[in-house]
């Protein structure tokens, strides 16, 4: 998993990756950015180039915690704490709780686990962001508007800052 960018200040930070190799046969070009936005919030984006084919994307995380899901936000509540998951992209994003079993017995359990999950379709050869925000549920939402993965460089914090 190459690093194509990175940058760091006393501010932010930001990394973007290229993960081509590990969805061969899957899609053409795969991409992941993690951005830090302040002390507290972390944005996640992917970007996803379809194959020749049709294919169903999933995004996932796995989590311990319990989920409260409204549409394209979800509230993650473990020990006395809550983090808000945001879905910026693709528009109409709604999080899905599944099940973390595997779905083969060699694969290792994941007991008291759920995923916290986003599904899309992606026809062949068409482009698609996903944009996903963490930050503490108790804090204003960051009204944010992704950047493309190309513009995130390694000579440059990220052109996002929050609405005053």
């Amino acid at each position: 998993m190459p690093i194509t960018a990175f940058y760091a200040d006393a501010r932010r930070a930001h990394a973007r990756f290229d993960l081509t190799a590990a969805y061969a046969g899957q899609v053409s070009a795969a991409s992941r950015g993690f951005a830090l936005l302040d002390a507290h919030t972390v944005l996640v984006q992917d970007e996803l180039t379809g194959g020749e084919n049709d294919v169903h994307a999933r995004w996932a995380m796995l989590t311990s915690a319990t989920v409260e899901l409204d549409g394209a936000t979800a509230i993650l509540r473990l020990n006395g704490r809550a983090l808000r998951v945001r879905a910026l992209a693709p528009v109409g994003a709604r999080w899905q709780v599944e099940s973390a079993e595997p779905p083969t017995a060699v694969e290792t359990p994941n007991p008291g686990k759920i995923l916290l999950t986003l599904h899309l379709g992606l026809p062949a050869k068409s482009t698609a962001r996903i944009v996903v925000i963490f930050e503490p549920a108790e804090a204003e939402a960051w009204p944010v508007e992704s950047v493309p993965l190309a513009a995130w460089s390694s000579e440059a914090a990220l052109p996002l800052e929050r609405a005053k």
